[in-house]
């Protein structure tokens, strides 16, 4: 019995091999037709050995299987964090990309504020000068008439000023012609041309300081004439 047990327990050859092996030793032992009838329980225990077998070795590598999934879980896991961290690194500093530019579009719009009023104020300023430089034009066509205007005034007191040169020296001539007829015709009257020499120079004086005054009168109207 124990030799029958020990031919059907696995060999580690496979299901086929032990099979032959218990047909081979019914044909040695003259007794292969009863051993027939034996052969489908012992191929269904020893099928059923092979997979107690099996499962034995898997269950006695599902620790180191577990242990190694383990590890590659808790590696994952580790990964898995940094990455967490790296997303946390990111979102804050995302936030404060956000914050910054944030701050930059306040202040871009408070520099837009600040452009369109002085926008406004330069278009403003814009407006004024427009207004006055029209006003300029006005002022210019008038100061440009007004110098036309006073240099045809300029232009006739010229003319003034040479008409009264003329008369003046016309004058001046006809008063020296004058007083020299008059100075003559006082000293042949009294007969003293030669001998009272001082009293001609006091009459030349007088003649002379008259025509003093006759030129100064003719140099004021000519000033009030351009005034």
């Amino acid at each position: 019995m124990e030799q029958s047990e020990r031919a059907h327990k696995p060999c580690g050859i496979g299901m086929e091999t032990c099979v032959s092996s218990e047909i081979h030793s019914g044909e040695d032992r003259g007794t292969l037709e009863p051993e027939r009838h034996g052969i489908r329980p012992r191929i269904s225990r020893i099928r059923k050995n092979q997979e107690r077998e099996r499962k034995t070795v898997e269950a006695n590598s599902l620790p180191s299987k577990l242990r190694a999934d383990n590890g590659t879980i808790g590696d994952e896991l580790a990964l898995a964090n940094l990455r967490i961290d790296g997303l946390d690194a990111t979102d804050g500093t995302l936030e404060h990309n956000l914050a910054a530019a944030n701050l930059r579009i306040n202040s871009l719009d408070r520099t837009n504020g600040d452009l369109e009023r002085n926008l406004e104020t330069a278009n403003s300023k814009i407006k004024s000068l427009d207004s006055k430089n029209k006003t300029l034009d006005c002022d210019n066509v008038e100061i440009k008439a007004k110098f036309d205007s006073l240099k045809r005034t300029n232009d006739t007191l010229i003319n003034n000023l040479k008409n009264a040169n003329a008369r003046f020296k016309k004058v001046l001539k006809e008063v020296r012609t004058d007083c020299n007829i008059d100075i003559e015709e006082t000293l042949l009257e009294i007969g003293l041309r030669e001998t009272i020499p001082d009293q001609v120079n006091i009459i030349g004086m007088t003649l002379l300081e008259g025509s003093r005054m006759v030129i100064k009168q003719v140099i004021t109207d000519f000033k009030s004439m351009r005034d």
